[in-house]
């Protein structure tokens, strides 16, 4: 049986990433390296939400680590796949909304 999702547990991930500099801010943070991946696909004009989602899922599974090693517990304890997934769809379409509003 496929567990659900838990939406509090991936607000907090979704938030824990988004605040980390040394996932998101650094210039050789993994979250970087992602977001000039998906710029380069999508200038190429072969972006596609489900790849982007599992691109995002490196991110995640980062911050899901690093999340569990500030503050206890496993990945699979805190965050199941299910949650960790629709984080990284999260990160994809804000993305992809992003991209979108700055180039027109």
């Amino acid at each position: 049986m496929k567990s659900l999702a838990d939406m509090n547990a991936a607000l907090e991930l979704e938030l824990y990433i988004e605040n980390e500099y040394s996932l998101v801010g650094a210039d050789n943070s993994i979250g970087k390296a992602i977001e000039r991946n998906q710029n380069r696909h999508m200038k190429a004009g072969r972006w596609n939400l489900a790849q982007a989602t599992i691109g995002y899922m490196h991110l995640v599974d980062a911050g899901a680590k690093a999340y569990c090693q500030a503050f206890g517990g496993t990945v699979a304890g805190c965050f199941n796949k299910s949650t960790r997934m629709l984080v990284a769809a999260r990160f994809a379409e804000g993305f992809r909304a992003e991209y979108q509003i700055q180039n027109p």
